[in-house]
Formats: C-alpha cells, sequence, structure tokens
C-alpha cells in the first residue's frame, strides 16, 4: 500500500491493492471545522494554535458514509488516510472497477513506476559508544553534539513531545534504563499499526535502541541525549520483511502522532528496496515528491512538526544513497559520522 500500485503475486493477480482518492468529505465540512475538538487533541490544538497554524479540510476524517459505499462494492478498507482523503482497499478487479465509478472517487493514485531487483536488506548497524561517568555508554554521542552544556543549564527535553517510529521496542515498559520515564508518566500513547494493537513492547528490539540514545536515564550506564521529554512510540514496521503496506503503517502513524500533539518525529527508517513482487524504488524516485512517506513528512511540517529520519546505511550497498523520506525538502535528513578517538 502507498502512493503506489501494490504489484502482487502471480497467483493473485485478479486483485488489486490501491489508494481510491476522494473528492470531498461529505456535506458537513463548515460544521467540522468549526468544532476542532473532535478532530484533534486539546494538546494538537494547543500546538497548532501557539505556532499559527489552523485546522484545514485536509484534517477531517475520511466522509464514512463513502467509506461504506466503497466497502458495499465488495472491497475490502484496509485503512484510511484524513490527509490524503484516500481509502486503502484490497480485493477483486471487477469490485475495484465497480468503486472507481462511484461519483465521489476521483481514482486512483497515480502509479510510480518501479524496477524489481529482487528481495530488499534491511542492515542496520548499531553504533558502539564506549563511555564512563554518568552518561555511559552515551558520552560519546552527548559530548560530539555538545549536549552535556545545555543539560547542565536544565535543557533535557522536558516539556517536548517527541514520536519514534520503528519495529518494535520491547523492554521499554520493564528495563531500568526507562524506569525514570514510566514513573513520570511520559509515556503518552502507544499503537502498532503493523498488528493494530495498542501494544509495543515486543518484536524487534531495534526501536528500544533508538529510543535509549534519546530517553535513558540511568546515571552511570547510559543517559540519552533528551531524557525528560514524553513519547509517542509507534510501531510501523515488520522486520522479517520489506513491504509497501509500511509506507501505509507509517502514514498512519504520522497522522496519530499530530493528533495526539508531538514536537517531534523521529524514525531511523528508510525505504528503498522491497521483497521480490513489491517493487523497488530508482533513484529518481526520490525526487521529494514520489514515496508515501516522504508526502507524509511534508504533511507533518505543514502542521508544524519537525521530523528527524536516518539518511540509510546505504553508502556501501548496491543502493548507495538515502533513503525515502530523507528525500523530502521539509526532513531533517541525518548522517552518521565516525566516532573519534
Amino acid at each position: 500500500l502507498g502512493a503506489i500500485l501494490l504489484v502482487l503475486s502471480s497467483g493473485l493477480q485478479a486483485q488489486e491493492a490501491v489508494w481510491l482518492m476522494l473528492t470531498d468529505k461529505g456535506p458537513q465540512v463548515s460544521e467540522q471545522l468549526a468544532h476542532p475538538e473532535h478532530i484533534l487533541s486539546e494538546t494538537a490544538l494547543a500546538m497548532r494554535a501557539a505556532k499559527g497554524i489552523a485546522l484545514t479540510f485536509e484534517d477531517l476524517p475520511v466522509y464514512s458514509t463513502y467509506a461504506d459505499q466503497i466497502a458495499a462494492t465488495g472491497l475490502q478498507i484496509v485503512g484510511k488516510s484524513r490527509w490524503l482523503n484516500a481509502v486503502a482497499v484490497q480485493g477483486q478487479l471487477s469490485q475495484l472497477q465497480a468503486a472507481t465509478s462511484l461519483p465521489f472517487v476521483n481514482g486512483q493514485t497515480a502509479c510510480a513506476t518501479f524496477t524489481t531487483h529482487g528481495a530488499g536488506q534491511e542492515e542496520i548497524l548499531n553504533p558502539d559508544f564506549d563511555g564512563a561517568e554518568a552518561y555511559g555508554k552515551a558520552e560519546r554521542q552527548v559530548e560530539m553534539l555538545n549536549l552535556i552544556a545545555y543539560h547542565e543549564k536544565g535543557m533535557t527535553g522536558k516539556g517536548v513531545r517527541v514520536a519514534v517510529f520503528d519495529a518494535g521496542f520491547p523492554g521499554t515498559d520493564t528495563v531500568p534504563v526507562f524506569k525514570k520515564m514510566r514513573d513520570e508518566n511520559r509515556l503518552l500513547a502507544t499503537y502498532d499499526f503493523v498488528e493494530n494493537d495498542p501494544f509495543v513492547f515486543h518484536k524487534s528490539s531495534h526501536g528500544t535502541q533508538v529510543l535509549s540514545t534519546i530517553a535513558a536515564y540511568l546515571p552511570g550506564k547510559m543517559i540519552g541525549t533528551a531524557p525528560d521529554a514524553s513519547f509517542v512510540l509507534c510501531r510501523t514496521e515488520n522486520s522479517g520483511s520489506e513491504r509497501h503496506v509500511e509506507e501505509y503503517n507509517f502514514m498512519k502513524a504520522v497522522e496519530f502522532a499530530d493528533s495526539v500533539g508531538v514536537d517531534i518525529i523521529h524514525a531511523s527508517l528508510g525505504y528503498t528496496t522491497f521483497d521480490e513482487g513489491e517493487g523497488d524504488y530508482t533513484y529518481e524516485d526520490m525526487d521529494g515528491n514520489t514515496a508515501i512517506t516522504t508526502k507524509a513528512v511534508d504533511m507533518a511540517a505543514a502542521r508544524g512538526i519537525l521530523v528527524t529520519i536516518s539518511a540509510g546505511n546505504e553508502g556501501s550497498s548496491r543502493w548507495h544513497y538515502i533513503a525515502a523520506p530523507c528525500d523530502a525538502d521539509t526532513v531533517l535528513c541525518l548522517g552518521s559520522v565516525a566516532k573519534y578517538t
């Protein structure tokens, strides 16, 4: 799923999985815009007001009557996006044709052109920090960023809401390094968009590792870069595969993070090559406009959210380049540096 036609295996050629773009959001747009408290949380609205960002048509939910009529064609609705004003569907080609003939369906998203090269590879390098004293394993990172001086002045992330997207966060609910965060009720919300469940404390530990570089607080062992920030954790990735549905999960997580009122979204994730049969991006697709995750980042930025994304680990692979959504012109794309001695 995403802003593409999902390429299915040869045994499922009669099925399609696409975004159906809708013409409008029903007859009560003005009334809904007059009651933003029904759309976003109080915190999110306060943040928007402070930045002078008004609620717009894009923020309104997909009109439920339209979704019901699409479902009546027999298509399975697998998701909705208020920002895209679209419904993600899967089903038989005949059902898709019936749905696209509905007067409020404005067609399906233009399909990007992909070159299939086979299975994508997920190769994530974990930094090895050798530190001591209060910051422990994180000493090098905070020194290189000159954050110790900020921490000494009390700038430790207090009052800042950070959403982290990844493939799982096992141990975040139990291990001592996050105890301060838990005790102070700074774990604000969680959701697993892969399995449609609030529980995220399982699967890949990569998310836990990324979170620890920010939120850890265990003096002498590890202190992160913003140990007093508050967090929203979203599982968007299935680490056992690399499919375009993960881009859809990313889009939904961005909308979710906006609705609860975050200041920053960080994801050490990237999209380039996919599992065989899914279709890969080309370098030309890294144009700031093609990938669904790139569009999601731009929409978040328009709503006052800073999005930080890892550039990727692809420099020595056959891809070589940054990965979406780091191609967005609104993102803070973060590369790595070698640790000094």
